[in-house]
């Protein structure tokens, strides 16, 4: 074989492979942060995280103020969570996979006024409030 044959071939599957790389973070997996921005001494929040995976069993996490909760989103599984807090709840989307499938990580924080989104932990929008009885 010529060493230009040789030469196309390889920077072809050079290409190939950057474009591969380039498509599984476009499509991988996502990290889904959840904190606990109400008061300090607040009673705690109450989560409850359910995919629509049946197969998932539902998390519940008890969080105090200030900590956060985190996990790995696989595929294009959505992630509701309930929320309880005192007298309030709230019932919202942590994760959608046509809204948050390219990015990284999907932050949110959980305050007195309501539920907070961020793809890069710097810019937030108000995207639900709490609800009471």
């Amino acid at each position: 074989m010529s060493r230009p044959f040789l030469d196309d071939i390889f920077h072809g599957l050079a290409i190939l492979t950057i474009l591969l790389a380039a498509a599984t973070k476009a499509h991988g997996d996502t990290i889904v942060h959840v904190l606990n921005g109400l008061p300090k001494g607040s009673q705690a929040l109450q989560n409850d995280f359910k995919s629509n995976d049946t197969s998932i069993p539902i998390i519940r996490k008890i969080m105090g103020a200030g900590e956060e909760y985190h996990w790995k989103v696989e595929g294009g599984v959505e992630y509701t969570c309930f929320s309880v807090w005192t007298s309030n709840f709230q019932k919202w989307t942590v994760f959608e996979p046509r809204r948050d499938q390219n990015h990284a990580d999907v932050f949110w924080v959980v305050k007195e006024d309501g539920f907070y989104r961020s793809w890069d932990n710097k810019t937030w929008v108000k995207k639900a409030e709490w609800e009471s009885e």
